[in-house]
């Protein structure tokens, strides 16, 4: 009886439809099908130990917010490996954005996040090092070893660098972290003594900027520094309207509200 309990089908607590055993997965209190789960947020990790109440929260939010996506404007695009940061600005101050496998958040419902839902940025540069041969190891025909391999004295080194994005975030209650490559390719920078962290590579681009290397660099670096200013103050605040005065300074009457004074009409 109880192996024929394993291979039961069983209802998806969310849709209802009935699936067998390879057919869905647990909850914290029932089962949910594969159709289900891909509709959940691509961030969200906590899928095993949430209740049915819980995913269908989540779902309802999912649903509100690939109709919210259809408003969403992006003016600003970062990246071009395979996930891409759309940011929507608002009287030229970002205010929202989604992080998306491509170019198509629609189809992929991407989570739309406020920007003052951003917690901390964290800009990680990793520069990857490759020590350079002066020569090869060579053999002959029988191989022997007639050239032993040979290192630069100082060494030299060839430098790739990978530049990623981690927002943690705040006041959402289905994930609570995304990331983001901005590169596809790595910038590569060779033979140059021992310089390779993010800093010197900076330097050099900037000295050198005809360089192929450079113009790449530079491209991700602004990047990465354009995405950690969307947490410096007052990035993400509103435009202010500015303050009304109290008394109209055309006859003196108080402010009562509106565009224009109620007593002679001039503008406010």
């Amino acid at each position: 009886m109880g192996l024929f309990n394993i291979f039961k089908k069983k209802d998806c607590e969310i849709c209802g439809k009935e699936v067998g055993m390879f057919g869905y997965k647990k909850l914290e209190d029932g089962e949910i099908c594969k159709d289900c789960v891909k509709l959940l947020s691509p961030w969200f990790e906590e899928r095993r130990h949430s209740t049915v109440a819980e995913i269908k929260a989540q779902l309802a939010y999912r649903a509100r917010n690939a109709e919210e996506l259809k408003n969403f404007h992006p003016t600003i695009v970062y990246g071009d490996s395979h996930r891409r940061m759309f940011v929507e600005e608002r009287d030229g101050v970002p205010y929202r954005f989604c992080i998306a496998n491509g170019e198509d958040y629609l189809d992929e419902n991407a989570d739309l996040v406020l920007v003052e839902n951003i917690e901390e940025i964290i800009i990680d540069i990793q520069d990857n090092a490759h020590e350079l041969l002066l020569h090869e190891e060579e053999k002959d025909e029988d191989g022997n070893i007639i050239q032993e391999e040979e290192y630069y004295d100082p060494p030299r080194y060839d430098y790739s660098y990978e530049f990623k994005a981690t927002l943690l975030l705040k006041n959402i209650p289905w994930f609570d972290a995304m990331d983001i490559q901005l590169n596809r390719e790595n910038p590569e920078l060779f033979e140059v003594g021992d310089m390779g962290d993010a800093d010197d590579a900076a330097a050099y681009a900037r000295a050198n900027p005809n360089e192929a290397f450079s113009e790449k660099f530079l491209k991700y670096k602004t990047w990465c520094d354009e995405i950690e200013a969307l947490t410096k103050p007052g990035a993400a605040a509103p435009v202010q309207e500015a303050a009304k005065p109290k008394f109209c300074p055309g006859c003196g009457a108080p402010y009562e509200g509106g565009k224009f004074c109620q007593s002679c009409g001039s503008k406010l």
